[in-house]
Parts: C-alpha cells; structure tokens; sequence
C-alpha cells in the first residue's frame, strides 16, 4: 500500500487533471479518513477553480464602489 504522503501527492496530480493511478488511490482511502478528507478538500478547490465568476450589475458596482469611498 503507498503511503499517505504519496496518495497526497497523487490526489493534487488528480485534481489537476493528470491521469494518476486513481485505483491505487481509492483503495489508499478505503482505510485512510485523513486522505479522504484532504481528497475531499482538493476536490473543492478544482471545483472552485472551474466556478465562473458571477458579473456584478451596475446597481451593485455602484453600492460598492460608493461603500469603498465612506471607508
């Protein structure tokens, strides 16, 4: 079995898109809650990298661009 350090490594290889050894992987995190954890944490920050950014209407600038000038 790899160890945890290795599956780490391999998880951020995952969620950069490179092709790992996605077996090796699942069955590290059948017995590791700590790697399924970071596994679940890494997979949220692919996902917030893909997010699109909603646009701001002009009402909302205009709130905060007007809050910025009181600060």
């Amino acid at each position: 079995m790899m160890s945890c350090r290795r599956i780490r490594a391999l998880v951020v290889e995952e969620v950069r898109g490179a092709a790992v050894d996605v077996d090796a992987i699942e069955l590290h995190l059948l017995g590791c809650d700590a790697c399924r954890a970071e596994r679940a944490r890494w997979q949220t920050v692919g996902e917030l990298k893909r997010a699109r950014v909603p646009a701001l209407g002009g009402a909302a600038r205009d709130r905060i661009a007007a809050r910025l000038r009181v600060a």
